[in-house]
This record gives C-alpha cells, structure tokens and sequence, in this order.
C-alpha cells in the first residue's frame, strides 16, 4: 500500500471513528444518568416541623463538587440551618452569596422554597424548621445545577504538594546538568517522574495507561503490515479512545452498577483526554510508515513529557523531538522562568482572585452584577427574571476567567518546559482580539484545533467534498471530547453555526482599507459576544438554565435591548 493509499486509508478510519465517538456521546448525553448526588430525609411525606423536630437533609457526593437546587414546597414560611448558621428564608426576595443562596415564591403548589448550596467535602446536612410554631412539608427535590469534577489532583495532602514540589525542583536542578551531558538520563529522569506522580493520584489508572502503551509500543509495526492494517489501525485508536471513556466518564456508571469492585477511585484522573490525542496521533504515523524510529524511551518520554503532561499543549511527536535544544542558554532559562512566573501571576491573581469572584459577584464585584450577591446564583434561582444584560455580562466574564485560567497553565507548561530543554508550541494568540468566529479558532487552544481540523475536518472535507458537515462533525468531537453531554453537543453546534455563517458572508473585497479598519473594533466585539453567549450552555450542568438563559439574551440581542 503506497503513502497516499495509506493517508486515504486513514481518513476513512478517522471518518468512522469520528462518527462512533459522536453516537456515543450522543448515547451517553441521552441516557439518565445516575444520581451523583444522593439525598436522604428524615420523615416520610407530608412531615410536620417544629422548632425541636426539623425535618433533616442528608447529602453526599462522591467525585465532585456540585452547586445543587433544594426545592422545598411548604404550607407555611420556612427557615433552615446549614453549617451550624439558620437562615430564614423571605418571600419573593432573592438573597445569594458565593456558596449559599436562597428564595420561597407563591405558587399554584403552593409555597416553594428554593435553596442553592455548594456541597464540598462530600456531605452536607440542612434542618428544615418552621418560621412560626409548626409548618407541614409537603415535597422535597434535589437537583444538581453545577458541578466541578474533582480529579485526583484536587486532593492532594499538603505534605503530597511539598513532594511533589521539591522532586519537581530536583528533576529541573537534574535535567539542567544532564540534559547535555546524559540525554537519555534526563529522559528518564522526567519519565519517572510523571509515572510517580500519577501513582501517587491514581495507581490503576497508571498501571492501565503503562501496559496500553506497551502494548502499542509493541505492536507498533503490525499496524504498518500489510493487508488489514487499516483493521488494526482502527482498533488501535478504538482501544485509546475506550480508555478515556471508561476514564473519564463511565467512572460512575460503573461504580452505580457493580460498585467499586477494583479499588479505583471514582475521581478523574489527570491528563487521560491528552494521553489519548497523542497516542492516537503516534497510532497514525505508524500507520503512514513514520515514526518507527524511536525508542521505547522517547516514546515514553514523549507520553509523559511532565511540562504538557496534564493540560497541553499538544504537541506532535515528531515537532516535539525536533524542537528538542541541545545545549540550554541563559536565555532559555530567563525565558522559562518568566513564562512560568507570568502564568501563575494570571492564574492566582488575574484569574482566582479578580475574574472569579466577578462570576460570582463577591466583593467590589458585587458592582458588575446585581444589587444583591452572587450572579450565578440568582441567574439559578429566577433565570427568566434576569434581563439580558445581566446574563451578557455573566457570560462575558465566564469567558475572560476561562480565557486567562487556560491560557496561565498554558504559559507555565510552554515556561516549564523550556527548563526541561524543549520548545512547546504556544497554544493562544490573543483570540479575544479575532475578527470572526472562524479566526478565533485558529486563535483559541490552537493545539486541540489544529489537531482536530488536521485529523477529522480536512479528512472528512476530501471525503464528502462539503465544507459545512465536515465542520459540524469536527466541533461535536472537540465538543464531546470536553464531555458526553448536551450542553457540550450544543455549545460545538453554536460554533460550528456561526463558523458556517462567516463563511457564507461576502469577503469585504472592494471595500475602502479606512471602513475596513474603521470596522475592525466592531467585528472583534460581536466575536468576543457570540463566543462568550455560547459558554453560558458549559457553565451551567442543568441543560435546561443554560437554555433559558441562550435563548433569552439572544433575544434580548436581537430587539436591541427593547425586551
């Protein structure tokens, strides 16, 4: 089979695998989930409270840390406990922090109460009193509005920190002597350093990602065998890909279903999404006769590369040997200490202590949003009693925190890296200074959209001679990648919606340079507007908030602010 044979060969299989990661993800957003947050109550329903006997919440979570919605339904006003503080909850009137929040509307069932709470550490308890002598509770529902996925990282021991920062310290003060001197024993060095931290977060995890690789490693030469080679070549990447589902998010299927019957920690673990994007992109230049020429080493080297081993960049295999420096100058080491120094400058200051509260409108920030507390919460609470500014200026600021959260990890592993004695691509170029939705993606995580346009859009694009369905599918992978949700699956159509319009739009040919210039700052902020509308459907676990909320400032958009 010759080189272009085998580049078709593979499109084909990019195009399949591409089409069964989509159905799955579609399966897994349609199919009901099982209960990530359990809910326990003290008395059967309708229970009748008094100030000595409160009806008792129970909630415990395993793996994540959710922001979730108590709906109470009561014939009487009601006040509840949390954390050893009462609250009492007034009619109509929304009250809302960072953590809590809490409101009690008339309805036609009656009076419901509604309260957010922010559950961390795994159980929260919450003792529902009467604000008078007794109160009857007629209901009780529990929904999670908002989670974070705690990965294995997030629970580190202070002491696992220290070590985990002085053999960091140690590999860098052993790579800058035997980077020169002894390529291979620095190498090493950083291998087992990342193997060693994994261990220390996910044992099983570890052990199934080192015997996956040498597995590959192994049979690397078979997928560049022959007849049926385009067979092995497709259930090699079916093989990488099973692991990051079954890692990343058939975790708590299983776990619901069987229990944990191999000791695995429910928690995600670090850097299986990238894991998989580099091995399959090794996988298909096996495929195409390249690569064949390193060693099991630089393969596991090149895997567990420490400086782009939990969030990228991702760099190819053979660019990331390539761009190896062989003799480190003091530039080198400037140049990695400041990038490092001004990523986590953005990541603690700019983005934790700035942009985050602002989300939540805690401190001075309270003056972006409402009068009144956290943005997030209320938006929870009433998301069709939010005006379309308030839901704009929510989104926009989502977009600047993840903008400089990603872009700071990203400036400490291309730093970091630079100590270690490689150059790293740069994964952003100012995308919130881009023209069109379609510039912002060669702009925005250009590592993950690079890869993804070069192994699924062009491919599919020689395939079906369409340049729209191609890039529908595209986005709905890099959609799915990030997780198996309809949130996610209508975020990449959002993308890919307003990718197709750009391109349907008349080039501004002819146009005068000074309009064009003149229009400039205009385009940049209906760019900045239409990607930030599109994250309020991530931000949000419940589809249906997310929904209410696109929908409403699209049209709050539309009739310029009249409605």
């Amino acid at each position: 089979m010759s080189f272009l044979q085998r580049i078709n060969s593979s499109q084909y299989a990019i195009g399949v695998t591409c089409a069964l990661l989509i159905a799955l993800g579609v399966v897994l957003a349609l199919v009901p989930k099982p209960d990530i947050v359990s809910l326990e109550v003290s008395s059967q329903f309708p229970a009748r409270i008094t100030a000595d006997a409160p009806l008792e919440l129970s909630m415990q979570s395993q793996g994540i840390w959710p922001k979730v919605r108590l709906k109470i339904a009561s014939d009487k006003p009601i006040r509840f406990e949390t954390n050893g503080k009462l609250f009492h909850i007034g009619p109509g009137v929304i009250t809302a922090g960072n953590s809590l929040a809490y409101r009690s509307e008339q309805t036609s069932e009656g009076l419901v109460s509604q309260i957010i709470l922010t559950l961390r550490g795994g159980a929260s308890v919450v003792r529902i009193y009467p604000q008078g002598t007794t109160a009857t509770v007629q209901a009780v529902s529990l929904d999670v509005v908002k989670y974070k996925q705690v990965t294995t990282l997030s629970l580190l021991s202070p002491n696992q920190v220290n070590l985990v920062i002085g053999a960091g310290i140690l590999l860098l003060l052993f790579c800058l002597v035997a980077h020169t001197r002894s390529p291979r024993s620095s190498q090493w060095a950083c291998t087992l350093f990342s193997i060693g931290f994994l261990v220390m977060n996910e044992v099983f995890f570890t052990l199934t990602i080192l015997a996956l690789l040498s597995a590959m490693y192994l049979l690397r030469r078979q997928v560049n065998d022959g007849k049926g080679s385009i067979y092995r070549l497709f259930l090699f990447i079916l093989t990488a890909i099973t692991v990051m589902v079954l890692f990343k998010y058939l975790k708590i299927y299983l776990f619901a279903g069987i229990g944990n019957i191999t000791g695995m920690s429910i928690l995600m673990p670090l850097g299986v999404s990238y894991f998989v994007i580099r091995l399959i992109d090794i996988q298909l230049r096996w495929f195409r006769g390249q690569s064949f020429d390193f060693t099991y080493r630089e393969f596991l080297f090149y895997m567990f590369f420490p400086g782009t081993l939990l969030a990228g960049p991702i760099e190819g295999v053979q660019d990331f040997f390539d761009k190896r420096i062989m003799h480190l100058s003091f530039d080198d080491y400037a140049y990695g200490v400041g990038r490092v120094s001004i990523g986590i400058f953005k990541k603690l200051i700019i983005a934790d202590t700035i942009l985050f509260p602002a989300i939540h409108g805690e401190g001075a920030a309270r003056l972006l949003h409402f009068n009144n507390g956290s943005s997030v919460n209320k938006l929870i609470l009433d998301p069709s009693g939010a005006s379309g500014s308030e839901i704009l200026i929510f989104s926009l600021t989502g977009l600047f925190f993840a903008y400089v959260d990603f872009s700071a990890y990203s400036d400490i592993a291309i730093g970091g890296s630079r100590l270690l004695g490689h150059r790293i691509r740069e994964n952003f170029n100012f995308p919130l200074l881009s023209r069109n939705i379609r510039e912002f993606w060669q702009r925005w995580h250009m590592s993950l959209s690079e890869w993804s346009f070069r192994n699924a859009y062009f491919p599919l694009l020689i395939k079906t001679r369409n340049s729209y369905l191609p890039l529908y599918v595209t986005m709905m992978v890099i959609g799915l990648w990030h997780a198996p949700n309809l949130s996610w699956f209508s975020w990449a159509i959002h993308h890919a919606t307003g990718m197709s319009v750009v391109a349907m739009l008349p080039k501004m040919r002819g146009v005068p340079k000074w309009v064009a210039i003149a229009m400039t700052p205009v385009r940049i902020v209906m760019t900045v507007v239409f990607v930030a509308i599109g994250f309020i459907f991530v931000y949000f676990n419940d589809y249906t908030i997310g929904l209410q909320l696109y929908g409403k400032v699209w049209w709050w958009l539309l009739t310029f602010g009249v409605s």
